[in-house]
């Protein structure tokens, strides 16, 4: 069984099917959550939803640009994952500080 490198999946999918699709999800999560739970997995997949749009969009970006040297692609490659992980840690920063019941009350 191989992976798949065909990206029409998602691109291609009715968005109204999409909608209705993660509406369904939410409530079958949801059910039966207390709302500190519910929080904590909200929290945790808009994380994940905010690093794969940064991995999509460096992946457009690099695609866009000209091929560089292997010493070039390294070097470019660890200072962007050091700007996406300043990114995602100032994100959960403001997440923390904004909002109080991201921790599970003692």
């Amino acid at each position: 069984m191989g992976v798949s490198t065909d990206n029409t999946d998602f691109t291609e999918a009715d968005l109204n099917s999409l909608v209705l699709l993660a509406a369904v999800l939410a409530i079958i999560i949801g059910k039966g959550k207390t709302s500190d739970e519910l929080n904590v997995i909200g929290n945790f997949l808009s994380t994940l939803g905010t690093a794969l749009t940064v991995l999509g969009s460096t992946s457009k970006a690099n695609d866009d640009q000209t091929p560089p040297t292997s010493k070039q692609v390294c070097g470019n490659d660890i200072q962007q994952q050091i700007d996406q992980l300043r990114i995602q840690i100032d994100q959960l920063n403001n997440k923390i500080n904004n909002d109080d019941s991201y921790y599970p009350k003692k």
